[in-house]
């Protein structure tokens, strides 16, 4: 059993002079480059990438400026509402449209938006999560001194909502390379946190999804009812009304070579300087589609970026806001072809991106999903599939060149989390 918050009080200071400052509402200008060859659809549908043309001549791309207002949810967000607490997206295309700015909401900006329309997702309970586990293992010892903490006893366990969401399977623990125990999103594509509710479901047009676990299912209509068949399944049913794919967790790619000349997951471990340290992992994987020689190829491209703190008792915790950490990701992704007849080498596109998150003062778990061709944050299904230009197969997919970067809280001049490629 673990000491409660009250049990502890009487042996601490007032936590008045502890209170957390939140950080004043921001709002940035996220610039997505949109590549018009290329579009996201449902399972079953396809985008299509440019042939090895493209890279001789000027890369022609559209430029859309997204900027909106929480309170007053501009045309951007019309058409996404809440239903018995899941969010529903009225069509794909709201889907496409909305998805981006709900992903680069401010916390504060996500907690007020979601309020309005009477509905929680996983990344605002992990914020309760993380900001009740802090007010409890750190934030009351801050300021007290050495011979304060001889006399007092560390906390011991967790709060009851961190309890509550480990066991419903929202959060799950981990060792760290040192063999620490922290917690973190159990689902292994986080980019879903700012949709799902906390039994995982949304809806986009006539379908309601599931995210649970390592499982992606969808069922066809809008038949609340049957919302508990869909959270007990764990593959297809034969009418085809429910489908289930599997996610494969860190997945790492056997052929790395030529354009993917890294494999992954990539990740910079734990970089720590005296109480505070940081990480960013990246995954990426791709599925060829038979028969030989591919022309339809499936990727799937995370990023993750954590940031913690060391409580005065040695424990790691995720700090709440404000914590600033900036990020920069920069890639190439190299699509190689051969030619379809004669399987020889047929040229390839290379596409230019980044990406920067526009809130940096709030960050300590993100979770990104991109389109490596349009560097836009991937919508459902946080992956995309490419068929290759008329007479051309895929010889390989991956980046020619990458630089993920993360520069959170600590030290000097903050704590530099690396991950390049190759």
């Amino acid at each position: 059993m673990r000491n409660t918050p009250d049990e502890h009080r009487t042996r601490r200071r007032s936590i008045a002079s502890l209170a957390r400052r939140r950080p004043a509402l921001c709002l940035f200008a996220l610039l997505l480059l949109l590549f018009s060859s290329t579009r996201l659809t449902l399972p079953g549908g396809t985008g299509h990438a440019q042939g090895p043309a493209a890279q001789r001549g000027a890369e022609q791309t559209e430029v859309n400026v997204i900027s909106w207002d929480v309170t007053g949810r501009t045309t951007q967000l019309a058409g996404v509402t809440a239903s018995s607490g899941i969010l529903v997206f009225d069509s794909l295309a709201t889907y496409e449209r909305a998805y981006p700015l709900i992903f680069q909401m401010s916390a504060e900006q996500a907690q007020a938006w979601e309020k309005s329309l009477g509905f929680v997702s996983q990344r605002n309970i992990f914020n309760q999560i993380v900001e009740a586990e802090y007010q409890y293992l750190a934030a009351p010892y801050e300021e007290l001194s050495t011979e304060e903490l001889k006399e007092m006893a560390p906390p011991v366990g967790h709060t009851d909502i961190y309890e509550k969401y480990l066991r419903s399977g929202i959060i799950k623990t981990e060792r760290d390379e040192h063999g620490e125990e922290t917690y973190t999103c159990a689902i292994p594509i986080g980019a879903y946190l700012p949709i799902i509710n906390e039994q995982g479901f949304f809806v986009v047009g006539n379908t309601i999804y599931q995210i649970k676990g390592n499982l992606i299912k969808e069922m066809l209509g809008l038949d609340f009812s049957k919302l508990a068949a869909l959270d007990e399944a764990t593959e297809g049913d034969d009418g085809g009304r429910i489908r289930v794919q599997r996610v494969i967790e860190n997945p790492r790619l056997a052929d790395a070579k030529a354009a993917s000349a890294c494999s992954f997951p990539r990740t910079s471990g734990w970089i720590t300087s005296g109480s505070r340290r940081g990480s960013i992992t990246v995954n990426f994987s791709k599925t060829y589609f038979n028969p030989y020689p591919y022309t339809k190829v499936n990727i799937v491209y995370n990023v993750n970026v954590k940031s913690q703190k060391k409580n005065v008792w040695g424990n790691w915790v995720y700090p709440p806001c404000p914590n600033e950490c900036w990020l920069s990701f920069t890639w190439t992704a190299a699509f190689d072809y051969i030619n379809k007849t004669t399987l020889s080498y047929a040229g390839s596109t290379l596409s230019a991106k980044s990406f920067a998150y526009p809130h940096p003062n709030c960050i300590n778990n993100f979770n990104g999903s991109f389109n490596p061709i349009t560097g836009s944050t991937a919508p459902y299904p946080s992956s995309f599939t490419f068929i290759a230009p008329s007479g051309l197969a895929f010889q390989d997919v991956g980046f020619q060149s990458a630089l993920w970067h993360a520069s959170v809280p600590g030290g000097p001049s903050g704590i530099n989390c690396n991950v390049g490629c190759p």
